[in-house]
């Protein structure tokens, strides 16, 4: 059976009893780590990977999660008053060198180690992320100002993480992290 017709009849079901997310990847990205090379999607990114603080809890630097959004296009993204360019800004990342973007959605079930974020923190500080490389791994010196407002940032992002299960909607760019692998028969693959 094709796998959006599985995926399709999974996500009729998932409606009734849960949330569908949405995981946005670039066309070579898909190719290279294709959750059809196994029977997975498998979590392959760290939590603010690059210019972490002294003080960050084990998970932060030990798991790996996939990203995804709690919906295909989410109005607190593309609508954002604060942030008017961040939709923008995560497609231009997520097809990097590519024109194609895949987006992979799926229904979170119960059992999915599946978090919630408030990407924000980390938005309201992009301008000292560039200066210090933040997202390329590459720490470059800020002076002490700049450090503790970037500290700062990450553990206001780190401690925006609950539980899906306990999400109460209030956070201003909210980010789903899911730590376990989706199976296959979940996912529906659309090219954008």
């Amino acid at each position: 059976m094709p796998i959006d017709t599985v995926a399709s009849r999974t996500h009729k079901v998932a409606q009734k009893t849960g949330i569908i997310a949405y995981h946005y990847c670039s066309d070579s990205n898909f190719q290279m780590n294709n959750p059809g090379n196994g029977d997975f999607l498998r979590p392959r990114s760290k939590i603010l990977a690059g210019c972490l603080s002294e003080n960050v809890p084990d998970w932060i630097k030990k798991q790996r999660y996939t990203y995804a959004f709690m919906g295909a296009e989410p109005e607190q993204w593309t609508e954002s008053i604060e942030f008017p360019e961040v939709w923008k800004m995560v497609m231009r990342h997520v097809s990097a060198s590519d024109m194609v973007v895949r987006r992979l959605s799926f229904p979170l079930i119960d059992t999915d180690e599946a978090y919630v974020l408030d990407w924000a923190h980390v938005e309201r500080v992009r301008d000292i992320i560039r200066a210090a490389n933040y997202l390329s791994g590459t720490c470059l010196s800020l002076d002490d100002a700049r450090q503790t407002q970037l500290d700062a940032s990450q553990q206001s992002y780190i401690q925006s993480r609950v539980p899906l299960a306990e999400y109460d909607g209030n956070h201003i760019l909210p980010e789903l992290i899911i730590a376990n692998p989706i199976p296959l028969e979940r996912i529906v693959v659309e090219v954008l």
